[in-house]
């Protein structure tokens, strides 16, 4: 599913992440820990193709269906956004010349909304509290059904109702769809066991 072979991600010349070696299988689920400023972040941008690879290299398999949260900092310059929250949680859903929703992607949307219990889905973003925003971009993410699934800190806002929902969802999407998982995160929860902890 992914590959990365003696990777080196940075800014300007400036080494941030080097000679970073792992394999994430289909199913799998790796654990990216390490204290601010170590690179988590990057190396997820550098697997989208955001940040340059200075060294090494991250082999992806051709075709599959990748899903991004970004940190909750991040998340903040889309609170002007002009969609409902229905329309942003439908946005998983859009593939590469694709140009209308079907059946199923509103089924699939809904769903997600559902087990993130998200109510006022005619509202916008600026509208929502963190912790709800966070929901909103989770339950995005999570409808595309997506092959591999990139989290920043996915939990940071949400209460402990929301924290026991993601990882109920997290762990049926993983066992349903064969979800690979590299997730950037602080808690230290025990209802995921991953195969692999990497410490930047």
């Amino acid at each position: 599913m992914l590959c990365v072979n003696n990777l080196s991600l940075g800014y300007s010349g400036h080494i941030i992440i080097e000679e970073l070696s792992f394999e994430l299988a289909s199913g799998g689920l790796i654990f990216v820990t390490g204290a601010n400023g170590s690179g988590k972040s990057t190396l997820l941008r550098g697997i989208l193709g955001l940040t340059k690879i200075l060294l090494g290299e991250i082999k992806i398999n051709k075709g599959i269906k990748i899903a991004y949260v970004p940190q909750a900092e991040a998340e903040r310059t889309e609170y002007n956004f002009p969609a409902s929250i229905r329309e942003i949680v439908l946005m998983g859903r859009q593939r590469p010349f694709k140009l209308f929703y079907n059946s199923r992607d509103v089924q699939a949307a809904s769903y997600a909304m559902t087990r993130f219990e998200i109510n006022n889905l005619d509202a916008q973003l600026g509208q929502l509290s963190g912790g709800q925003m966070r929901r909103v971009l989770l339950a995005r993410a999570f409808c595309a059904e997506p092959d591999l699934l990139l989290l920043d800190e996915p939990c940071a806002g949400l209460d402990a109702s929301g924290r026991e929902i993601f990882y109920d969802y997290l762990n049926d999407l993983r066992l349903k769809y064969n979800t690979a998982v590299l997730m950037v995160t602080h808690d230290d929860n025990l209802n995921l066991k991953p195969d692999k902890i990497i410490n930047l």
